[in-house]
This record gives C-alpha cells, sequence and structure tokens, in this order.
C-alpha cells in the first residue's frame, strides 16, 4: 500500500544498513550508533534483540538464506559472524583493509566481500579462508555491491566508479 507502518528513531548516528531475515517477519538494523549497532526488530516495531559491544559500530551486514548466521563488517576493518537463531557471537575476522558491503551466496557459505582498492574477496563464512579474489573494477569513493550469480553461481558481477 505504500502507508509507513513505523519509524525507528532511536539512532543518534547513521543507520547504514538494513537485512531481512528469511522469515520475513523480523529485520536487522547496522548502524554506526555505539548504542544502537545492530537490532533486530518485527513488523510492528519491537526490538527484539540488541548485539552490543565495545567499539562495535557497523558499516554493512547480511542474514545467510537459511538464517542462521548473521554476518557485519565493522568501520575497523573486521567482520563478526553470529549465530543468528541463538544471537551468539561464533568469530570475528581481521581483514586489515576498508571494507563496503557484504553478501551472502544463496546456500550461505560464502560472502562476497566489497573492499575499498578496487578488489572482492570471498571468503567461506565458517572457516574464514579466502576463496576467491576479484579485481578489475574500481572502488574509492562509493558503496558498490557485487554478488554471485550464473550458474551454480559459478560468476561475481559488480558495479565500478
Amino acid at each position: 500500500s505504500g502507508v509507513c507502518l513505523f519509524e525507528l528513531n532511536q539512532f543518534t548516528y547513521s543507520v547504514t544498513s538494513a537485512a531481512w531475515a528469511p522469515d520475513g517477519r523480523t529485520f536487522v538494523v547496522g548502524s554506526q550508533d555505539v548504542n544502537n549497532p545492530l537490532t533486530l526488530w518485527t513488523l510492528d516495531g519491537s526490538q527484539v534483540h540488541l548485539w552490543k559491544e565495545p567499539s562495535l559500530r557497523i558499516h554493512d551486514c547480511a542474514i545467510s538464506p537459511d538464517g542462521q548466521r548473521l554476518v557485519a563488517i565493522l568501520n575497523d576493518d573486521r567482520i563478526v559472524i553470529w549465530d543468528f537463531p541463538n544471537r551468539t557471537k561464533i568469530t570475528e575476522y581481521q581483514m586489515g583493509v576498508k571494507m563496503t558491503c557484504i553478501s551472502f551466496d544463496k546456500a550461505g557459505k560464502e560472502v562476497l566481500i566489497n573492499m575499498s582498492g578496487g578488489k572482492i574477496c570471498a571468503i567461506d563464512v565458517e572457516s574464514g579462508n579466502r576463496v576467491g579474489l576479484f579485481e578489475g573494477q574500481k572502488q574509492e569513493d562509493y558503496v558498490i555491491r557485487g554478488g554471485f550469480g550464473g550458474a551454480e553461481e559459478g560468476f561475481v558481477v559488480s558495479g565500478s566508479e
């Protein structure tokens, strides 16, 4: 209908990302706000969970298609992975580079991470091992999201500045 159901206005700093959970009834909001960095909401505007720890400032987030993992990239070059149903932190990886966005493959096993410097890295979510590195696009100032696609997701597509 296009009618606004509610507004989330308790953030004191930029909201940077949002991701739907596979149930279609809840969603996660990522923010630079250290008091509300990563929150889970329902469609009626109720907050279900708050992930909060020191220096947690979210740049982008994604939920695996099966709803098992929540992955976020932070401003300080870390990727953090949570068990989404249990809301517990599993691990984090230091990437050593500024990341702009993250997206899952359909199986929820790998993520693409767009990075400054014109690189996209594919990593295995469980091990943190790099399974692919893609170069050629220009990415410095803008968020440009890459994605898996094609037959058996054998291709990676990305925009470029």
